[in-house]
């Protein structure tokens, strides 16, 4: 989709730096998803375990109204910063009556699950969806920005890049950016059935009385790492896979009115960096 908003978040920086220098990421206050929704918020992280950008999130406060110059109203992207590690208005994947909770293999493809109440009634949350990388390859492209337009081609090191010549900068120029990135990226599928849409749907109209406020309006990629944790499921203890250190590595802003994407939704997450490639140019 056009104009679609993507923001890098200071924690995708610090975990992917620690991967680095070979070193465990350290544990941030106010910095991940369990903390914010109570969810086994002090387990972390073992030795030798590394966070995987293998999960999403979803949420419906990126997005506001204003009124146009024609006195109607129209939609506005609300953005996130670097610093943000929550969405703004984050809502669950799956909500429904405890005795109606998932079964355990339905419950592989959900993560930071809660008990939690609504209109006096006992609900089971499921806040993230596990994604499918069994088939994400990481490749290199040079992206092309021409008019607003991006190309992309794919990209190998050439023995010029192995053996480069330094440039020659002399009076009156500068380096500048020639519209032209290398990126490394991983395109993950993120794609919500039809059953998943009207799981999404059921949520909400649970939350808020009316199926119209299902709108995902921001999306998250998150990082993080499964554990065998213990759960309550109908008034029995149980072990359960769940994500611990769970942290937004991004936002991105997207625009799904749900009611109207009855035959599913399908996104392509472009997890990875760009690098801007240099000119010399006059000044």
């Amino acid at each position: 989709m056009s104009n679609v908003n993507v923001v890098r978040t200071a924690l995708a920086g610090m975990i992917q730096t620690n991967q680095y220098i070979g070193e465990p990421a350290m544990k941030m206050p106010n910095s991940t998803l369990n903390q914010k929704l109570a969810i086994h918020p002090g387990v972390d992280l073992a030795t030798g375990e590394i966070q995987k950008v293998v999960y999403v999130a979803i949420g419906n406060g990126g997005h506001d109204f204003t009124v146009g110059a024609n006195g109607r109203k129209k939609w506005i992207g609300v953005h996130h910063t670097a610093r943000h590690a929550a969405l703004y208005n984050q809502l669950p994947f799956v909500l429904r009556r405890v005795s109606e909770d998932l079964d355990v293999a339905q419950r592989q493809r959900y993560r930071l699950r809660r008990l939690e109440e609504h209109h006096g009634e006992p609900y089971v949350a499921y806040y993230l969806r596990v994604l499918d990388m069994s088939n994400v390859v990481t490749q290199m492209e040079i992206r092309r920005v021409q008019d607003g337009v991006t190309t992309s081609i794919p990209y190998t090191p050439t023995l010029e890049d192995l053996n480069p010549t330094p440039p020659t900068l002399i009076a009156g120029e500068a380096v500048t950016t020639t519209g032209e990135y290398i990126a490394t990226t991983a395109k993950v599928p993120f794609e919500m059935s039809v059953d998943d849409v009207q799981e999404f749907v059921n949520a909400c109209e649970i939350i808020y009385g009316e199926e119209g406020y299902a709108v995902i309006s921001e999306v998250a990629p998150v990082a993080g790492v499964d554990r065998l944790l213990s759960g309550e499921f109908n008034g029995v203890t149980e072990e359960y896979t769940e994500v611990i250190r769970a942290q937004v590595t991004s936002f991105i802003s997207t625009a799904y009115v749900m009611d109207f994407f009855t035959d599913g939704v399908k996104i392509t997450l472009d997890i990875g960096n760009v690098e801007p490639l240099l000119n010399l140019q006059v000044a």
